[in-house]
């Protein structure tokens, strides 16, 4: 096999291979040798037709599978021996497929980048102290008295914290299009901009509902926005004896007959209250100790708080590693400005946009950079996480898989059964290995960095609130800043979005799977 490798780009490679025609026919001779006792062929036995007879049914298709095998294996060898590794898969180009020459492709490729990876003591992580005060104890008791609230119905306007339950049907001029009855919602607790019109509202009482413009519509006119003028029509002139002020009052005519008339065309959404109701949260008493367990006894309250707290203590930790994780990406990233392939970077943001079932066109200059700025810090750190496990040959530990394993099957009630699901099913199994192995490298990066606390309050921990951004000229001479996510840049996800978004970052190794068999990876 003859290779030429030229590079068209700092990570753009072209190669052009050329595969003996010995080795490219004896693949196909083999094949159709391999296919031939199977061929039916009408007035003849199986295994019995010619092979003159098997080349002619067959080789067109038997050279076209073997042409992309071979491309695609041969490919992989001359990438390996050269110690590149693929950054998606390439574009190939047969260049001769014809019976007794050479078989020739033209591949052309992005490749990823070589890490070096710079001294991890050089590094600074911070690294949350958090404090569970007795405030952040009362504050979890109220969320818990929450959960087990009762409801109690009222004559009252909906305020802040009632559930209202409403009926809501879309309307298309006089026709009824759409209605779902008995709708809950809690004021204040489930956003919805659009239903903000409950508040306020009494039972039986019925308002509209403004339509939100769905954010594939840019073109779409917004509630409120002052209507484009008509300037496709001139003035109205009846004759020409028609006044100046005849003419005005026959345009206004004509604005507003056609104002109504799309108004009735536009669909409406109506919600009438069927049911107000404030909340009543249960007393801290024994019948509130007896949900949660707690035994009997003079110290019950006591006994009582100090569980939360250790439930609370439990969250801290979960919420912490996830924090030192969110920062060792950072710090990685910063320190390691490599340039990326543009088409994985694409094929990330493509991914996103999927996710979230959203038009890339719609989406706004700023929310788009910063997600891309998201994006590409998270796939540089990935690749210095994937160079430092093949410089320290980590594996995902045994004993911290069956941890993990135990922790997830503890959540069901049958626990055995979901125990020997996960181990059954080998793709969740990598997930949950791809998972340790990265907690693996957060705590090897964060033992070597220099440790740089940083004290954060219990709830902005819990609340899921990033670290504060980090000034310039506290990032390591040579790195560069990253932006955060959107919701730093002024322009924010919804909730399902960024819930979308944190789904996407888990298992940092799981983007390469299958593309870095060899080289360095």
């Amino acid at each position: 096999m003859e290779v030429s490798l030229e590079h068209t780009g700092p990570l753009a490679c072209k190669a052009t291979v050329s595969v003996p025609s010995a080795t490219f026919e004896g693949k196909i001779d083999a094949e159709i040798k391999d296919a031939a006792p199977k061929l039916k062929v009408p007035g003849f036995r199986p295994g019995k037709v010619p092979m003159k007879e098997v080349r002619r049914r067959l080789d067109s298709t038997v050279r076209g599978r073997v042409a992309r095998d071979l491309a695609l294996s041969s490919l992989s060898e001359a990438v390996r021996d050269r110690s590149l590794s693929l950054a998606a898969q390439p574009r190939i180009e047969i260049v001769n497929l014809r019976p007794g020459g050479d078989f020739r492709y033209v591949a052309t490729f992005e490749v990823l980048p070589e890490i070096e990876v710079v001294p991890l003591e050089t590094l600074r992580v911070r690294q949350p102290i958090v404090a569970i005060e007795e405030a952040d104890v009362d504050f979890t008791i109220e969320q818990l008295r929450t959960q087990r609230r009762d409801w109690e119905a009222v004559s009252r306007p909906a305020r802040e914290g009632d559930r209202v339950t409403f009926d809501y049907r879309v309307m298309r001029g006089d026709e009824e299009v759409a209605r779902k009855e008995d709708v809950a919602l809690v004021l204040g607790e489930e956003t919805n901009l659009e239903l903000e019109c409950l508040m306020g509202m009494t039972v039986d009482e019925t308002r509209t509902v403004a339509f939100a413009r769905p954010i594939s519509d840019a073109g779409a006119e917004l509630p409120g926005e002052p209507r484009p003028a008509l300037t496709d029509a001139a003035p109205v002139a009846s004759s020409a004896q028609d006044t100046e002020e005849e003419q005005v009052a026959a345009r206004t005519q004509e604005i507003e007959e056609q104002e109504r008339a799309e108004k009735d065309a536009e669909p409406r959404r109506e919600v009438t209250v069927r049911v107000v109701e404030k909340p009543l949260l249960p007393a801290v008493d024994d019948a509130f100790f007896d949900w949660f367990g707690v035994a009997a006894g003079a110290d019950r309250l006591e006994r009582f708080r100090t569980s939360v707290r250790e439930r609370m203590d439990l969250e801290m930790q979960t919420a912490k590693r996830r924090v030192v994780g969110e920062e060792v990406v950072r710090v990685l990233a910063a320190a390691h400005p490599v340039e990326l392939p543009p088409t994985l970077v694409q094929v990330e943001m493509r991914e996103l946009w999927e996710r979230l079932n959203v038009d890339p066109g719609s989406v706004p200059s700023e929310l788009a950079a910063a997600e891309r700025s998201r994006i590409e810090r998270r796939l540089r750190a990935k690749l210095v996480m994937q160079t430092i496990v093949a410089n320290e040959s980590m594996q995902a530990e045994d004993s911290r898989v069956r941890d993990r394993i135990e922790q997830i099957a503890s959540a069901y009630e049958d626990v055995a059964a979901v125990r020997r699901l996960l181990y059954a099913d080998e793709e969740r199994l990598d997930d949950i290995e791809r998972s340790v192995l990265e907690e693996q490298v957060f705590e090897h990066v964060t033992a070597q960095a220099q440790a740089s606390p940083l004290q954060v309050p219990y709830q902005d921990l819990i609340a899921g609130k990033p670290l504060p951004e980090v000034a310039s000229e506290e990032i390591e001479p040579g790195a560069h800043a990253e932006s955060e996510p959107a919701a730093q840049h002024g322009a924010q996800l919804t909730r399902r979005e960024t819930e979308s978004a944190k789904a996407t970052s888990k298992g940092l190794f799981g983007r390469f799977k299958g593309l870095l068999g060899g080289g360095s990876s």
